[in-house]
């Protein structure tokens, strides 16, 4: 889909503004203009035509802005895409700042810029770094036109763990459960929106989804610790500010999903590797929290409840116990606290 030309407010610092308008100007008008157009902007024997006392100008299909083209080196004035785009997110810092950032990946997918899957994870935590994971959801509403797809477990779990992180930095408090329990049912729909599973291509995503082994168990729909989280925030929302009731059969819902799912759990953790220990320790202290909360909704009589607490849980706490005795063995060489021990200290607070 090709979309309009973004444009940009002004921001909260001089140099973002600058950034911005450096790829608006030098890499994303550029794509919209007719091929003669860009022959004018490029190629070093028509340049001669925009240097003129008489400027060269046009306007878009569907704006009244005019643009007036000017020469072009592609070596030297396009803004390398990974550099620019790392320095976007260092320098946004407001919520005006990150307004922007959709608009920003509509111009560079409709460039023809790619963004690799490490850098859609990065996008994420750096929004829930900067309580504006909403900005980032955004992008994936946008995913035709944006790029921002859901389709791979990596990219889910980091806005599982955004919602998470915003939750607990509200203080548990009854917007933030609702705020956070909306964006992760919302997330769970976007992941079965068939515009997210046609983004990206097949072998892409093959090598992207191996991250925990099988690549069809890396596939985000098949994943209860995605689900399981989701149910915890909806059985906290119910737990906190609903009477401690199910009144609309969404934590039952959630509950038989995630049973559904659990023979595509993923539970081994590399005893080796204490990066691995972070992960799943990260990946599973939701759940682990979750299935505590949910099953006090459900009550004895539901038969996921049941089976959540009979099967479920005994081997989430396995693996949330020996993430951590693994993180805690390499503590000598780990100068902070991960983030996976910092989510679950969290999550064990609130459990209580």
């Amino acid at each position: 889909m090709v979309c309009a030309l973004p444009t940009f407010g002004q921001t909260s610092s001089p140099e973002l503004d600058t950034l911005l308008s450096t790829f608006r100007t030098n890499v994303f008008l550029p794509s919209h203009l007719l091929k003669p157009q860009k022959a004018l902007v490029y190629k070093t024997k028509r340049q001669s035509q925009l240097t003129g006392e008489e400027p060269v100008t046009v306007s878009l299909s569907g704006s009244e802005e005019v643009h007036t083209l000017k020469p072009l080196n592609q070596l030297t004035d396009e803004p390398n895409m990974i550099k620019g785009l790392l320095q976007l997110l260092d320098l946004m810092k407001e919520k005006e700042d990150w307004a922007c950032l959709p608009g920003f990946l509509e111009g560079v997918r409709t460039a023809g810029r790619k963004v690799g899957f490490e850098h859609w994870e990065k996008i994420i935590r750096r929004a829930a770094q900067a309580n504006q994971l909403g900005s980032a959801v955004e992008c994936a509403r946008r995913v035709d036109r944006t790029g921002l797809s859901l389709t791979t477990t990596g990219v889910v779990r980091e806005f599982v763990y955004g919602v998470m992180l915003s939750t607990i930095k509200s203080d548990w408090s009854e917007e933030g459960v609702e705020r956070a329990a909306r964006h992760g049912e919302g997330i769970l729909e976007m992941v079965e929106d068939p515009r997210h599973a046609n983004v990206q291509k097949p072998n892409l995503l093959r090598e992207a989804s191996t991250r925990l082994g099988n690549p069809l168990k890396g596939d985000p729909k098949r994943q209860p610790d995605i689900v399981g989280a989701v149910m915890g925030l909806v059985a906290t929302r119910a737990s906190r500010y609903g009477n401690g009731k199910d009144n609309h059969g969404k934590v039952e819902r959630y509950a038989r999903r995630v049973v559904a799912l659990w023979k595509y759990a993923e539970l081994k953790v590399d005893e080796k590797d204490v990066h691995h220990a972070n992960y799943m320790l990260t990946t599973w202290a939701p759940v682990w929290y979750g299935i505590q909360i949910a099953k006090v909704i459900l009550g004895e009589n539901s038969l996921s409840g049941r089976e959540l607490q009979g099967t479920c849980f005994g081997q989430v706490q396995a693996v949330v116990k020996r993430s951590r005795q693994i993180l805690a063995s390499h503590k000598p060489e780990l100068e902070t606290r991960t983030r996976g021990e910092n989510l679950y200290e969290a999550l064990a607070s609130a459990s209580k």
